[in-house]
């Protein structure tokens, strides 16, 4: 599973600070630790033939999919734009490469809008944060 998330962690910009799973933020949150983009999501999803309502008549299993999403943080709306501007430039229609697949295109989807973080003060402020989400879709080789 970790292979999937690698890969398009491997497509991200750096300026990007793409981090798996979770934000490792300092404690409490300083500006420094922005801006910063979050890879995560669902376990692989086993599948045979074209997708789950068309599987092969064998059925074993040949394709996975997985339900990837992306957070993005950053310190105002305009870091954030250019944050998501970076990713989407990176990651749309890309094909990751992951050994023994191969992995269908990225076609990004927004999750939820560009909205303040309520929960959290950084210099008095509150940062934003938008999350776009994708499915991955691979087949073995």
């Amino acid at each position: 599973m970790k292979a999937f998330y690698d890969a398009v962690v491997a497509l991200l910009p750096a300026q990007s600070s793409p981090q798996l799973f979770t934000a490792e933020l300092s404690s409490p949150p300083v500006g420094e630790d922005y801006p910063y983009t979050v890879v995560w999501g669902t376990a692989p999803t086993e599948f045979s033939g074209e997708s789950f309502d068309d599987p092969s008549l064998s059925g074993d299993p040949d394709a996975v999919s997985l339900e990837m999403r992306l957070t993005y943080a950053a310190l105002s709306v305009t870091s954030l734009d250019h944050l998501i501007k970076g990713v989407h430039e990176a990651l749309v229609r890309a094909k990751p490469t992951v050994a023994g697949y191969a992995c269908g295109p990225i076609n990004l989807r927004s999750l939820l809008p560009i909205q303040p973080d309520r929960d959290l003060h950084v210099g008095g402020r509150n940062p934003f944060y938008a999350v776009d989400e994708f499915t991955l879709t691979a087949t073995r080789l």
